[in-house]
């Protein structure tokens, strides 16, 4: 039996548990993790805007060295003595756990970076070095830290600053490993937080080059870009108060799409202000007539709200939802309230909308039917394997042993079906890969109206039967008969567009396969090159070139299609896990469906431009 004493019992020193136990304060240690320690320094920046304090913010990267440097406008931060750290309350900010201005109503009205006072700090002892300038007392102090330890103390610099607060830092490759910056990403964010903070300026610089962020319009602005060339189906409706701003409008668009945010915090999962204005918009409808679904009367509804509290309380330290019982009674009734007078004023617009939710719920009950034929489908006896929609089986191993290839028409089936990889299970060699061969017309599930109507697509309803899941309410993921669905499409422009069908269907109805990270795209090149001893790949005929030596003379075929690839060859570079390229679709952003709806809307232009074709 071991031993349990004192001398057992760690007590971790400074940020130490910080660097023990990061996932803890930052959410991972991946790219969102890497990314969270720009917003923990930015926010408090933010904090100094709404606060009135702060009127520009520059945020400086170096994708090379992955340095990051923020300044701002503002009042800096106290150098003096803290009378209860016994340091300077700079070193304290960044050192001490739970110390910060915002755990009381003095400092700040509305805070971003949250009340626990553990942000910084976490960014502190998260960076292999970090260094802080800022202006007070008529001078430019600054601290350098390495790891979350303080190099010297708080001392006089020589930079020139107007005013306001620097902080710099690179993220530690010991924790984060491989993650680096991703400038789409922080520009998006950026530039909603302009959205959010009306009149605040922002310069993005990343390896020298400038972009500024500056909205005066506010979160209508950002509807009217949310919305983008969606039909509205009635006006916008804009509403703001002390503790919130709230824009939402009705289109076109199936289900609902809300994107929210806390003291300019974005919280993915949204929480009681969402659930407030949601709760609101219903009851305001229901008020008129017979009752319907919340989720039929708010069908298309695309809105943003953007709560303002003192005292946030977030579910975790990353801050993706907010959970204030108050703030979800407060919303609700200025809503309501607003809403009861807007529908008031105008009656068209509250008739169309329960109108439309009637329709739907007949449609629910129409789909509920054939959803039910979908789940029943069965393999009939004699089939040979086959289900419906011509799905060649592996019928001896278990889902979470199969692959699902999708592949397009009867030509690439044969091919693919005769390159099948197998595997030995029970002394014997069996296959655990499945083809799916499209036939005939793909719906284009960004444009159907609703899952009614994508149903009726025999090809569709045949590629739901074979997945397993099930779709809508029905969906459940614990039926799948496959572990990972592949999508092998030509590598020419109609593949492409094929292949984005495909991506659009999963995306709108089947959005867990991907986010169980069980969706795939093999990269069949266009190329190939052989000789007596070597057969490579490629996409270019150079690309080709490249693999062989300056004394091999390839001959150079270019792949058509699937069809004119044979076995051996596809197995190579499609099937064999071995040797096969694929990419992994993975859900990176609440907002995925809407780049859906940008490329496989009504508007062709986007889509031609992305897949190529003239």
């Amino acid at each position: 039996m071991s031993k349990y004493g004192a001398q057992d019992i760690q007590i971790l020193k400074g940020l130490e548990h910080v660097r023990r136990r990061p996932s803890m304060y930052i959410g991972d240690v991946g790219l969102k993790g890497y990314h969270h320690l720009l917003r923990e320094v930015v926010d408090n920046a933010v904090d100094e805007f709404l606060d009135g304090h702060v009127t520009k913010v520059w945020v400086k990267l170096c994708t090379k060295t992955q340095q990051a440097e923020i300044r701002d406008d503002g009042r800096g931060i106290p150098v003096s003595i803290h009378p209860k750290a016994g340091i300077s309350t700079l070193t304290a900010v960044f050192t001490k756990l739970h110390a910060g201005g915002k755990f009381g109503k003095g400092a700040y009205t509305a805070a971003v970076a949250g009340l626990h006072g553990i942000g910084v700090k976490a960014v502190n002892a998260l960076s292999t070095s970090l260094t802080v300038w800022t202006k007070r007392k008529k001078k430019v102090w600054v601290q350098e830290f390495v790891r979350g330890e303080a190099v010297a103390d708080v001392a006089p610099s020589d930079r020139k600053l107007a005013q306001g607060t620097v902080v710099q830092f690179t993220p530690d490759a010991k924790i984060f490993g491989d993650a680096r910056w991703k400038p789409a990403q922080i520009a998006a964010w950026l530039r909603d937080t302009s959205y959010l903070c009306p009149g605040l300026k922002i310069r993005l610089t990343v390896d020298g080059k400038h972009q500024d962020y500056h909205a005066a319009g506010g979160l209508a602005e950002l509807l009217k870009k949310t919305v983008q060339d969606r039909e509205l189906l009635a006006d916008p409706i804009i509403l703001s108060t002390d503790e919130f701003d709230l824009a939402f409008c009705w289109t076109d668009l199936e289900g609902e799409h809300w994107r929210s945010f806390v003291n300019v915090i974005h919280t993915p999962s949204h929480g009681t202000h969402v659930q407030g204005a949601k709760r609101a918009i219903s009851d305001a409808l229901n008020d008129l007539g017979d009752r319907y679904r919340g989720e039929d009367l708010r069908d298309g509804l695309m809105g943003v709200v953007h709560a303002r509290v003192i005292e946030p309380q977030f579910k975790g330290q990353t801050k993706v939802k907010l959970e204030n019982a108050e703030v979800e009674t407060t919303i609700y009734e200025a809503v309501y309230r607003h809403l009861q007078r807007h529908l008031a004023e105008n009656s068209t617009v509250a008739k169309k909308l329960r109108d439309r939710a009637q329709r739907l719920q007949k449609a629910r009950d129409k789909f509920r039917a054939e959803q039910k034929a979908i789940k029943g489908t069965r393999v009939k006896k004699g089939a040979r394997g086959l289900l419906p929609g011509k799905l060649v089986e592996a019928p001896d191993c278990t889902p979470a042993e199969r692959e699902l290839f999708i592949v397009e028409g009867l030509s690439a089936e044969g091919t693919v079906t005769a390159a099948r990889v197998q595997m030995k299970k029970q002394k014997q060699v069996i296959h655990y890969q499945e083809v799916y061969p499209l036939r005939g017309k793909l719906a284009n599930a960004a444009r159907a109206a609703d899952l009614a109507t994508i149903a009726k697509n025999q090809v569709i309803k045949d590629l739901f039967t074979a997945i397993g899941t099930g779709v809508g309410d029905a969906f459940d993921l614990r039926k799948s008969r496959c572990a990972v669905i592949y999508l092998l499409m030509d590598a020419d422009p109609d593949g492409k567009h094929i292949l984005a069908l495909l991506l659009s269907l999963f995306v709108r109805y089947m959005p867990d396969l991907i986010k169980a990270d069980m969706l795939r795209v093999v990269q069949n090149p266009l190329f190939m090159g052989v000789t007596a001893k070597q057969r490579v790949y490629g996409n270019t005929v150079a690309e080709v070139k490249q693999q062989f030596s300056g004394k091999d003379k390839p001959i150079i075929r270019r792949f058509k299609g699937l069809g004119e690839s044979n076995p051996t060859e596809l197995q190579e570079y499609a099937l064999d896990p071995k040797t096969r390229s694929v990419l992994r679709v993975v859900w990176d952003d609440e907002n995925e469906d809407q780049l859906v709806l940008k490329y496989m809307g009504a508007d062709s232009t986007a889509r031609k431009e992305l897949l190529g074709i003239e």
